[in-house]
């Protein structure tokens, strides 16, 4: 525009601000890059979690509220529908965190077994390295492993002094509340994913 003087003021604004655009451009980006992968790491945590409930999961939720004496009341809080929505599932997670859960009795042998048929198959799913970000799945594992620990280091299962007993029960609860609780946000995932696996 022959005006060499505003051309250089315009020139050097310009490229004072260009490390402080590239900053932000640079910083969106990662977080766009960091958001797909997070995204695309969960998809993958998440068929690792169907394949534990397929596996072992829900066999160890059936023999748990089996011997869980408030289970009705739970229950009718947790039959889910394809009609429910996020304020659904996440008040079926509040009723599960703020359940009182008490066992009867626990068949400790019957356990035993189911826990010790799974431990290669429990001890493999530790492994996966993609777990590290899903702390409420890494809890669980600790919880399912330590119970099956627990248990295979007792001899004889049915003569235990009463305080082994509570001890068991107490870790026997504690897999089963996030059991429950994962199997939900599992569920929601997959309504949400998957509605044709969901149905």
């Amino acid at each position: 525009f022959h005006d060499a003087h505003h051309i250089m003021i315009y020139l050097v604004g310009d490229l004072a601000f260009l490390p402080l655009e590239m900053l932000f451009v640079s910083l969106i980006f990662h977080k766009l890059l960091e958001d797909a992968e997070k995204r695309n790491s969960l998809k993958k945590v998440n068929m690792v979690i169907g394949a534990f409930y397929t596996q072992m999961g829900t066999a160890l939720i059936c023999a748990l509220s089996a011997k869980d004496r408030n289970f009705d009341d739970l229950r009718k809080n947790l039959i889910f529908t394809s009609d429910w929505s996020r304020k659904d599932f996440a008040a079926a997670v509040k009723t599960v965190e703020g359940y009182d859960y008490g066992f009867s009795s626990l068949e400790l042998p019957q356990l035993k077994d189911l826990l010790q048929q799974q431990r290669t198959f429990l001890l493999k799913v530790i492994e996966n390295p993609i777990l590290l970000e899903h702390e409420l799945f890494s809890e669980l594992l600790m919880a399912v492993s330590h119970l099956c620990d627990e248990l295979c280091a007792r001899a004889d299962l049915t003569a235990l002094p009463e305080n082994d007993r509570e001890h068991i029960k107490a870790d026997a609860a504690r897999a089963y509340k996030l059991l429950l609780k994962q199997w939900m946000l599992y569920i929601e995932h997959m309504k949400k994913e998957y509605p044709y696996l969901f149905s």
